[in-house]
């Protein structure tokens, strides 16, 4: 199994990287994913985020009705499986790694975060931009950067952001604060 070094935690633990390719719901996911994407930038909970979602896209567009369709997501995933070599694993906590639902669901679950919280404690003469979840942040002090970071971490505990200082020398002197999202609880797998 390959690693990835959480550089943004203290000790440097290593977190796993895994694939949902080829585990039983992997194709379910694939197909269902699909589908949510039209719902991108119109959306608490990962699952509400969907449920939100499902309400502006036409029935006629899904595979299926939209009771099944959320009844199906949901299963899929809660089922969290994924393959390492020929054995089949099933992560306990957190969305499927590798499933195709759980980049789109993070993605919703982050849009409506943003929309909701986010964005209603940044304040005046601020710049932010996110990119599925990491999110670059233009202040023009330190200190309203490090305010800014108390009040996102206080919207949820489970998302927590850390803060990069980035400044690139221009004649503005405009410095640069990287926000970086990062789960609090570890998902645990089950080996």
């Amino acid at each position: 199994m390959k690693r990835l070094s959480k550089i943004h935690k203290q000790e440097i633990p290593l977190g796993p990287i895994t694939s949902g390719i080829e585990s039983a719901p992997h194709r379910l996911a694939k197909i269902l994913a699909k589908s949510l994407s039209s719902a991108l930038g119109n959306i608490s909970g990962a699952m509400n985020a969907i449920k939100e979602a499902l309400k502006t896209i036409d029935e006629s567009s899904l595979p299926i009705c939209k009771r099944d369709y959320m009844q199906l997501t949901e299963k899929c995933m809660r089922f969290g499986s994924f393959r390492f070599g020929n054995q089949e694993y099933q992560q306990l906590e957190g969305l499927p790694m590798g499933s195709p639902l759980s980049a789109m669901t993070v993605n919703l679950y982050l849009e409506v975060l943003e929309r909701d919280n986010f964005l209603k404690v940044l304040p005046k003469g601020v710049h932010w931009l996110r990119y599925v979840d990491d999110c670059l942040f233009i202040s023009p002090t330190e200190t309203v950067a490090e305010e800014v970071l108390s009040k996102l971490n206080e919207v949820t505990n489970n998302i927590q952001f850390t803060m990069e200082i980035e400044s690139l020398g221009l004649p503005t002197k405009t410095t640069y604060y990287i926000f970086t999202r990062h789960m609090t609880n570890e998902p645990k797998q089950e080996w």
